[in-house]
């Protein structure tokens, strides 16, 4: 970096750690995202979801019949409900996101503010980067020579930022999915 350009390099900071972890730290306040069914009684947002105002399938409100899952805030789920029947006794029904329908989420997306371990990360990185002197064990060398300068990495060097206390602080935020 020319001169320790602070604006380029948080710049590239943060599109590390937004490529690293597969999500970025941004607030999308009200925002209408659209989804296709596919048939499964969850959708795979793709985005952090921290609450909704209203869920559309097509046009008909649905709102009351999701919930986002405890476990995951990256999804939207159909609740089961119970429903009368003919007979005397009530049936359990999952409903589906069905493949033939739209479904219009409107809600608050992403992050509320920036974790501090992703504001230590990118403090670590951007220290890194200003001081050329850094300590090899900080990423992933497991042997270096100076003779001819021959450095051997650890196996997973190279899947991260560089800095194994920046990736630490990381692993917590990095999104991983399971592809059903």
């Amino acid at each position: 970096f020319p001169s320790h350009d602070t604006s380029q390099m948080e710049r590239r900071v943060r599109q590390t750690i937004d490529t690293i972890c597969g999500q970025n730290f941004q607030y999308f306040p009200s925002k209408t995202l659209t989804y296709e069914g596919y048939n499964n009684r969850t959708i795979y947002l793709g985005i952090r979801l921290n609450s909704f105002t209203e869920v559309l399938e097509n046009t008909d409100d649905i709102t009351a019949q999701v919930s986002i899952p405890h476990d995951s805030k990256y999804y939207i789920q159909r609740d089961a409900q119970t429903i009368a029947t003919l007979t005397t006794k009530s049936q359990l029904v999952k409903p589906r996101f069905d493949n033939d329908y739209v479904y219009a989420i409107k809600g608050n997306w992403g992050w509320y503010h920036v974790p501090s371990n992703v504001t230590d990360a990118a403090g670590l990185m951007i220290a890194d980067w200003m001081n050329d002197d850094t300590v090899y064990t900080k990423h992933g060398v497991t042997a270096a020579s100076r003779d001819t300068h021959s450095l051997e990495y650890a196996d997973t060097a190279l899947n991260g930022t560089g800095n194994l206390e920046a990736d630490v602080l990381l692993m917590d935020y990095t999104v991983y999915r399971d592809w059903e």
